[in-house]
């Protein structure tokens, strides 16, 4: 096993009120998808929102909202 380990986020901006969101492997190592919600405009980018999802859920989820943006458009 190796000391280091490489990990991908993905990064959402919201230009306009300084807040951003994080998707990527859960912090806690439990092999989930965590979405996290950070306020910019408080000291060090405090998470105020965070939701974990197994690999399974989270394919759901992708469906149902592609699903419903196609319905709402």
């Amino acid at each position: 096993m190796s000391d280091y380990e490489l990990e991908i986020l993905y990064e959402i901006w919201n230009n306009k009120d300084g807040m951003h969101m994080e998707i990527g492997p859960d912090r806690d190592g439990l092999d989930l998808i965590e979405i996290r919600q950070f306020d910019d405009n408080e000291p060090n980018s405090k998470v105020i929102r965070r939701i974990s999802f197994s690999h399974e859920e989270a394919e759901l989820l992708i469906t149902a909202l592609q699903k419903l943006v196609k319905e709402i458009k």
